[in-house]
């Protein structure tokens, strides 16, 4: 193995290019934790430890270079889990100590945009105190956690709200002139009908919102969700309603005018989440928070997934990071080759070796030849893709390029 990739080389492989320009902020608090979480989050912390946690964030944040960011997104948890003068005091922090401006252009990244900061909020307690402390800290993107229009698939995630309050928080942001925002939508729950999905879409699109992120359900087993999955309480749906699903969101979706650009994620034209793009072409990133990970300089760092330790770390100046991993040579450039399928776009196969070192034609001959075969890899106009056809079974493809 390592003379067949030191044959595909294309050279020295660069270092990860420049400072981040992006932020991540994890902010682990929820006011309940829903049935099929696996991230980390507490639910009925008191106003201490997120006071606590708020002024670790500052602290820790407060080590890191100042420099522009071109995305700050900040999301949980429930971000709005937050009382609103801590979510102000954390936005305000957050705006004070990183400069939110036009960086220049990178090979891969234009200049002039706009920065993009995102908070991610819960439905069910997005109220005018907590957009005033959003508004006045420059927040200009809203991630919504809808879910779903439904009630009874609402009951079965675990989400505090309703298809009514869900409403309402749309209708908010709209008052006050919200315009960049983004829901969260799930399929396949248990339970759920093809012609309930259909009608939660079609609610989204009437929404008019600019982007959605469309997951479909993945039941972990020591969720609660998972338990009662494993009980008999609930059953899965089988794999072709989740195909079946999954291609009609793709079909419902693009008829309305948004763009399939993420296996995942449709967006209205021009109107992509940049901050996730920063992962998808597994480019560096600062983080902050409990559970958070950053990638910087080739390093991957996750900060520890307790509050109450995260806090007593910062507090006696010790790193807060769990667990580093350096991701360098062959594994750095099948990370990227990975990620990069992810988008319907595929990987520029110039750009990859520019950022890798490595030549993707050779380095993934195999995979390539194997399924472009069969119909599921494209290689055109410079890039190496998905094809439509693969998209209903596109994890398997990825775990070629592994």
């Amino acid at each position: 193995m390592e003379k067949k990739a030191d044959q595909n080389r294309a050279r020295a492989e660069p270092a990860d290019a420049g400072t981040p320009q992006s932020l991540y902020v994890h902010v682990p608090f929820c006011v309940r934790k829903c049935g099929y979480c696996d991230f980390y989050s507490l639910a009925g912390a008191t106003q201490d430890l997120m006071r606590a946690y708020v002024a670790a964030v500052e602290q820790e944040g407060g080590a890191l270079p100042e420099t522009p960011l071109r995305t700050l997104y900040v999301g949980g948890g429930t971000p709005t889990a937050l009382p609103p003068p801590l979510l102000r005091r954390l936005l305000d922090g957050l705006r004070r100590r990183f400069t939110l401006g036009r960086p220049p252009a990178t090979p891969s990244v234009p200049g002039g945009e706009a920065p993009e900061f995102t908070v991610e909020a819960n439905p069910g307690v997005l109220d005018d105190a907590l957009l005033d402390a959003m508004q006045d800290a420059g927040v200009n993107r809203v991630s919504l956690g809808v879910q779903s229009f439904h009630p009874e698939t609402l009951a079965t995630l675990g989400r505090i709200h309703g298809p009514d309050q869900a409403l309402r928080a749309l209708d908010l942001l709209r008052r006050r002139g919200t315009r960049h925002v983004s829901l969260d939508l799930m399929f396949a729950v248990p339970g759920q009908t093809l012609d309930q999905w259909l009608s939660d879409l079609r609610a989204a699109v009437a929404s008019d919102v600019e982007h959605m992120s469309v997951y479909g359900l993945a039941i972990e087993p020591h969720t609660p969700l998972g338990r009662r999955v494993a009980a008999g309480d609930l059953a899965p749906l089988p794999d072709e309603a989740y195909a079946e699903m999954q291609m009609a969101t793709r079909q419902a979706l693009l008829a309305a005018g948004y763009e399939h650009y993420e296996l995942s994620n449709f967006a209205r034209p021009g109107r992509r989440c940049r901050h996730n793009l920063t992962y998808w072409h597994n480019r560096s990133y600062f983080a902050l928070g409990p559970a958070a990970t950053s990638y910087v300089g080739g390093l991957r760092e996750t900060r520890i997934a307790d509050v109450a330790e995260y806090v007593r770390r910062i507090q006696a100046g010790s790193s807060p990071v769990a667990e580093t991993e350096r991701l360098a040579g062959e594994r750095r450039a099948r990370e990227t080759a990975i990620l990069g399928l992810r988008l319907l776009e595929g990987f520029d196969v110039a750009a990859f070796e520019r950022q890798t070192g490595f030549a993707p034609l050779h380095l993934f001959a195999e995979p390539i030849a194997r399924h472009r075969g069969l119909g599921l890899l494209e290689v055109a106009d410079g890039h190496v893709r998905l094809t439509p056809a693969a998209l209903p079974v596109a994890d398997s493809v990825l775990a070629d390029f592994v």
